[in-house]
């Protein structure tokens, strides 16, 4: 299967968005000519991952934050992230890495009362003042400047190294301004040293988070960006600079593209000019990405990728995201249970899809994990696909005890009428079915009703298209 191949099932399944690649601190090349020297003076040093004092975030309410940069005199920056589970590695890597640099620190504790809003801990009521009125929250993550009264200064959007981050708040909040118009017209004017190059889609990507993270800004760039990493040799590309930039423009990374698989054989050359928390998220979201297009395929490699998550150097990037969370997509028990259920589903392997699925039931069951009920319906739901009797009856006791558990549920009930008409029990799905339609409209329960109906339609038709796809 070829990379381009991957890459747009990436898009139509929706893994990544838009965002999904990590990113290094990096900073700019000390080799740059002379001639340049105003324009690119903006090296960050030193290892990211080291001690120090970086960005404070507000410990309280956001009132009480408004509240803080009035009493400092000071204006609230608000971070918008998703983290572990959502598939937002560049929200995780700035956290993690940018965050922590001092200069990052020095500047803005000087300037704003930092707030963080975590979307996996909720919506704040208070966040539609701003969603789709300021900015898209499609694109991650997402920096806020408000003065102290709440009323928004300006935003920027995406992920950046600690001097362009610098840089792009500078200009949100009016003291700094743009020079990209010089960079623009000499490359636009032919000029093409890779020193240029490098430092003119460095300016960019500053461009880019500033300017709202336009998708058509991103793929011009990113064709310069790959016409640059084509015209040098890959020695030269390890370096800082060069890093930052292979981890912002390939996005989403997927296994198979050649730098990607560059910057796995060379990891630790990169780990050295990197961050730890970059380089794993980078190379398990290729090989993550890579795994389930292959799962979705019934492709073969989805074995072999799996497997490399367990040797080096993919081990010891699944080895540092355990000590960030205890459970990640990335890990390779997860993988196995989740998307091997794919796998071995687009095979018709129906005997490992039980397995799998009955596998983590009863490991919820040991760690106790409640509500229990709601595993049980997808559980069902994916049995009741399978040619094997034993499984589709199996999915009708699941169905069952969860319409009995709660008769009001739509997606209960449609589990249960699905399975019993899956198995052949017509009869009794059109009996259910009824007596649940009915009883909804008794209660006047219609958004119920029109879930359960599209619930349905949903399981049927996947049912529908197992069968024709068997034939």
């Amino acid at each position: 299967m070829s990379v381009l191949v991957m890459r747009k099932k990436i898009t139509r399944f929706n893994l990544l968005l838009i965002s999904i690649c990590a990113l290094t601190w990096a900073g700019c090349s000390s080799s740059i000519e002379e001639e340049n020297n105003d324009l690119s003076s903006n090296s960050d040093s030193a290892p990211v991952e080291q001690a120090r004092q970086g960005i404070e975030f507000f410990q309280g309410s956001f009132t009480d934050a408004l509240a803080q940069a009035e009493t400092e005199d000071k204006d609230v920056f608000v971070f918008f992230k998703l983290d572990y589970g959502s598939w937002r590695p560049s929200c995780l890597v700035m956290r993690e890495v940018v965050f922590q640099v001092s200069k990052v620190g020095e500047y803005f504790n000087k300037r704003f009362v930092k707030f963080e809003v975590d979307f996996d801990k909720g919506f704040p009521h208070w966040v539609d003042i701003y969603v789709h009125k300021e900015f898209d929250l499609a694109f991650w993550p997402t920096y806020l400047i408000l003065d102290s009264k709440g009323n928004s200064l300006g935003y920027a959007q995406g992920r950046a190294s600690p001097s362009q981050l610098i840089s792009v708040i500078s200009r949100v909040i009016g003291e700094s301004e743009s020079n990209f118009d010089t960079w623009q017209d000499r490359y636009d004017s032919g000029e093409r040293s890779p020193e240029f190059v490098q430092q003119f889609l460095m300016k960019a990507i500053e461009e880019l988070v500033y300017g709202k993270h336009k998708s058509e800004g991103i793929a011009k760039y990113k064709e310069i960006a790959e016409a640059y990493f084509d015209s040098k040799p890959d020695a030269e590309l390890i370096n800082e600079t060069d890093a930052h930039l292979i981890m912002y423009f390939y996005e989403p990374p997927v296994r198979g593209d050649k730098l990607v698989e560059f910057v796995l054989e060379h990891y630790d050359e990169f780990l050295a000019v990197s961050s730890e928390t970059a380089m794993s998220q980078f190379t398990l979201h290729a090989t993550t990405n890579a795994i389930e297009v292959a799962a979705q395929a019934g492709d073969e490699k989805f074995v072999e990728y799996v497997e490399a998550l367990e040797t080096y150097p993919l081990k010891q990037a699944v080895d540092h995201e355990r000590t960030r969370v205890p459970r990640s997509h990335h890990f390779p028990e997860f993988i196995k249970s989740h998307w091997g259920v794919d796998y071995h589903k687009v095979r018709g392997e129906w005997d490992h899809v039980y397995e799998i699925l009955q596998a983590v039931l009863d490991e919820q069951a040991e760690e106790r994990v409640w509500p229990r009920y709601w595993t049980h319906s997808t559980v069902a739901a994916e049995l009741l696909q399978s040619n094997n009797p034993a499984h589709r009856e199996k999915a009708v006791s699941y169905g069952k005890t969860l319409y009995e558990s709660n008769d009001q549920d739509p997606s209960y009930a449609a589990v249960y009428v699905a399975a019993l008409q899956a198995s052949g029990k017509k009869y009794s799905a059109i009996q259910v079915s009824e007596q649940y339609r009915k009883r909804m409209s008794r209660f006047g329960r219609r958004m119920q009703l029109n879930t359960y109906e599209s619930s349905l339609s949903s399981l049927l038709d996947r049912i529908n298209e197992t069968a024709t796809s068997e034939e």
